[in-house]
């Protein structure tokens, strides 16, 4: 009886976990069918790649703010895990040998197929297992941002081949231009995310 208790607590604490913490009395939610979006207060502190946004550049997104920002979310998915990986491997500034960049482009052109071709499974399962927290700020451009965090409804597991090591299963941190309605993965935009 003992170990049947013990494995209900470990289960339960498990489902319970959460990636990050936000005190919710600080958020509006918005129940949507497979997920939560919550908009999170300007009073919230936005630690963005290490730097907190000040809080006269916050704000609280509106229910339509979120809403359009979720729905745009899900239509430039794909879009924004797409042009990170072209990013990512046609920057010759990160290349110190002419060699490299053709290297770089060679495994660009193998592998773009099955990065659009995850991103789009992702789309249709993975995604919807997530709660969003929108934290809106004005980049230096004075355009409305909105940086999306994700919490999974149930923690998941992965380890790298040949590491041993176990990695939580999340979505990367995205940044969506609401004057611009771009959305890019955190770090990656055309745009000033700060």
């Amino acid at each position: 009886m003992r170990l049947v208790i013990l494995l209900t607590l470990i289960n339960f604490s498990v489902f319970g976990q959460r990636t990050f913490s936000i005190d919710k009395s600080q958020t509006d939610s918005i129940q949507v069918k497979d997920y939560k979006i919550y908009s999170v207060s300007e009073n919230i502190d936005i630690n963005f790649i290490g730097r907190q946004i000040p809080k006269s550049k916050r704000f609280k997104p509106t229910k339509e703010e979120s809403i359009t920002a979720d729905n745009l979310f899900r239509e430039q998915y794909v879009k924004a895990c797409v042009d990170q990986y072209y990013k990512q491997f046609h920057n010759p500034d990160s290349y110190d040998d002419p060699n490299e960049i053709e290297r770089a482009k060679i495994t660009y052109e193998s592998s773009y197929k099955r990065i659009e071709s995850n991103a789009k499974k992702d789309l249709k399962k993975k995604i919807l297992n997530y709660d969003r927290y929108f934290f809106g700020y004005i980049n230096l451009d004075n355009e409305k941002l909105i940086l999306m965090r994700f919490d999974p409804h149930k923690i998941k597991y992965y380890s790298l081949p040949g590491t041993g090591e176990s990695h939580i299963d999340v979505l990367t941190i995205y940044v969506l231009n609401l004057d611009k309605k771009e959305l890019s993965m955190s770090g990656w935009a055309d745009f000033k995310e700060d």
